[in-house]
């Protein structure tokens, strides 16, 4: 039952969009942090889950997925 739980905890953060800024990037190192709007917490992503002109300071959208290290930030949009 626990694990059940889980799964559908998890199911449901993929399914919800998030708002959040871009703390962090490092271009050479492709990888950065959101910090979400609503709760201060901080997602790792990759370049490659982002659009191509990503920066620090820019507002985007997101998802969250498991990642090998922890939750992480997934199909990052720029928020209009």
């Amino acid at each position: 039952m626990e694990y059940y739980s889980f799964y559908i905890k998890n199911k449901i953060k993929k399914m919800v969009m998030l708002k959040g800024r871009v703390e962090n990037f490092n271009k050479n190192k492709s990888y950065g942090f959101i910090k979400d709007t609503i709760s201060g917490e901080k997602y790792f992503f990759y370049v490659t889950d982002a659009f191509p002109d990503i920066n620090e300071g820019i507002i985007v959208s997101f998802e969250l997925d498991s990642g090998d290290r922890g939750t992480i930030a997934i199909t990052i949009r720029p928020v209009q």
